[in-house]
């Protein structure tokens, strides 16, 4: 009997079965894992959150590393609001993955969302040479470092980057012209008349140029001349810089100057430091200490007067809602005289449509001198002496010393938007109540006729309390005319215990690019 020999199949056609047994079996493997991620989304999309993270955890328990996974397990994440499990979830998968690019660019976007500037830039700039022509990565490095003070070229080279490739990029183009207008240098030319009842009368001249380099570097100088009666003229420089740090809503500014009066050469020199925090909220608190030119009286215009600043500051900022200011300052004048004072307004909006705006609000003041100053007025030649008891006339010299003064006011205001490019406000405070110590020279000497001189030692300064209603009231007048031009228009009265006064100015502010 003939024995029956095994045929043994051909080696190559046995590896052809079996490829094409496991490419069938790695396609039906494929296939069950991007249902599964189809069905995680479309719970997604449903608001089952937990239940497609609950899909997505069991696919990632099985060791399967695929970038479509990660990114949509950490965007289950991110919608479940745990923000963080899911900075948790980005840093091991990024970390354990570092070719998951747009994994990568997820995480910089919910950084970026979160408006944590550093963390979002790093994550960009580490994505930025393996993908540099990327839109979205070059527009969002260029608003990070624009919003955070970085150089405007900084900004200007991503920005081109993109619009070399995609020249009708709205979002980069508009971005562009925002930070080529809104750091552009700025030429603002000021023309102005003052009068007062002293009488004190000047008409000003002057200019302010700023330019912007970044936030931490925005120079600036501003000259400005006062003509007053008689051919004297007041002369001021002042140089500054604003240094400004978005991250911890903080300016600085820094400022020093020279003033000249023709009426003598010696210069003074002044200077101040001023610093904002941004608290939140429209909430700021302010601080500054300097030395000013004390220029008020008529007094003030034949000595110089330079007393030191110190002052602190809360202000609420706020268009739509309630906006408001606490000022605490003081001022040092010659022999260590202190001159205090404490101001509060509140302005609470009552019509806030798109075109009028209307504030009602309070102020208030009080405001304290450690020792007045008040002389005699030029008396007549030969000197008429005084009956006893006469009240002779006298003037605070050489400055303003208010002593135990309190002003209540009424404060409004109204803004008129006239189209997009105008705008007409008026401010109107009317003091409902005030009240000073107001200082009068008396004589109590010998009524005995005669011209000689009157003996300084039968004069007394006593104080009265006075009441009276102080006003003060302001109209501006704006008009932008281009993304270039501007003009500026205001007048400003004041009635106070010590003068009524008028002042008329007038600004040309033109963008230099």
């Amino acid at each position: 009997m003939k024995i029956m020999q095994r045929i043994k199949p051909p080696r190559a056609l046995i590896i052809v079965v079996l490829s094409f047994y496991f490419l069938h079996f790695a396609q039906g493997q494929n296939s069950e894992f991007y249902q599964k991620l189809t069905q995680a989304d479309k719970l997604l999309n449903e608001g089952q959150i937990q239940e497609a993270i609950l899909v997505l955890s069991n696919l990632k328990n099985q060791g399967i590393q695929n970038e479509d996974l990660s990114r949509l397990l950490g965007k289950a994440y991110y919608w479940s609001k745990d923000f963080p499990k899911t900075k948790e979830f980005f840093k091991q998968e990024i970390s354990s993955n570092p070719e998951f690019l747009e994994l990568q660019l997820d995480y910089a976007r919910i950084r970026y969302e979160f408006q944590e500037w550093e963390a979002a830039e790093q994550l960009l700039e580490a994505l930025y040479p393996k993908l540099p022509k990327h839109p979205e990565i070059n527009q969002k490095l260029a608003e990070i470092n624009y919003w955070t003070g970085g150089s405007k070229e900084k900004s200007l080279e991503f920005l081109e980057r993109i619009l070399s490739e995609y020249p009708n990029n709205p979002s980069a183009g508009q971005l562009k012209e925002e930070i080529i207008s809104q750091t552009a240098p700025l030429l603002s030319i000021q023309s102005g008349y003052y009068s007062d009842s002293q009488p004190l009368r000047y008409g000003i001249i002057g200019g302010k140029f700023s330019g912007y380099q970044s936030s931490k570097l925005q120079p600036f100088i501003r000259i400005e001349n006062r003509f007053y009666a008689e051919n004297q003229r007041i002369s001021l420089l002042e140089l500054g810089n604003k240094l400004a740090f978005p991250s911890s809503k903080t300016t600085l500014i820094l400022t020093g100057g020279l003033v000249q009066n023709s009426r003598f050469n010696e210069l003074d020199f002044t200077y101040e430091a001023s610093l904002e925090q941004g608290l939140g909220k429209g909430f700021f608190a302010g601080a500054a200490l300097g030395k000013e030119a004390y220029l008020y009286t008529l007094a003030s215009l034949e000595e110089v007067i330079s007393p030191k600043l110190a002052q602190i500051s809360l202000e609420r900022k706020s268009e739509n809602s309630w906006m408001g200011k606490f000022q605490a300052n003081q001022r040092t004048f010659e022999s260590d005289n202190k001159l205090q004072m404490l101001s509060l307004w509140v302005l609470i909006p009552i019509i806030k449509s798109q075109s009028v705006k209307f504030y009602l609000g309070y102020s208030g003041t009080l405001a304290d001198t450690d020792s007045v100053r008040f002389e005699t007025v030029s008396m007549p030649s030969p000197p008429i002496r005084p009956s006893f008891g006469e009240l002779i006339p006298g003037a605070y010299s050489p400055y303003f010393t208010p002593i135990n003064q309190s002003i209540l006011g009424a404060l409004a205001k109204i803004s008129l938007d006239l189209g997009e490019s105008q705008n007409i406000s008026i401010t109107g405070n009317y003091g409902v109540f005030a009240e000073i110590s107001n200082p009068n020279i008396y004589y109590f000497g010998p009524e005995t006729p005669g011209n000689a001189p009157i003996n300084t030692e039968n004069m007394v300064l006593l104080f009265n309390t006075e009441t009276y209603n102080p006003v003060e009231l302001k109209f501006e007048y704006s008009n932008t005319f281009s993304e270039r031009t501007s003009i500026n228009l205001s007048y400003q009265y004041q009635k106070t215990i010590f003068f009524d006064s008028h002042f008329v100015a007038f600004n040309l502010n033109l963008k230099l690019y």
